[in-house]
């Protein structure tokens, strides 16, 4: 997903698409054509390395 990224974890419901990296939490309608940045509390801290993504509807 880009130059600084230290591991990018996905998770899908149908066409839509979500990763968490170092760099925060995205979302792709389109099954990962393209990507928006989702509104988070992430603190920018990017030497953080996600270890695990739950989606919840």
């Amino acid at each position: 997903m880009g130059e600084g990224v230290v591991r990018t974890i996905f998770d899908e419901s149908g066409e839509t698409v979500y990763a968490v990296n170092n760099l925060g939490c995205f979302v792709s309608r389109d099954f990962g054509d393209s990507w928006s940045v989702l509104e988070t509390d992430w603190d920018g801290e990017e030497s953080k390395t996600p270890r695990g993504l739950s989606v919840v509807s």
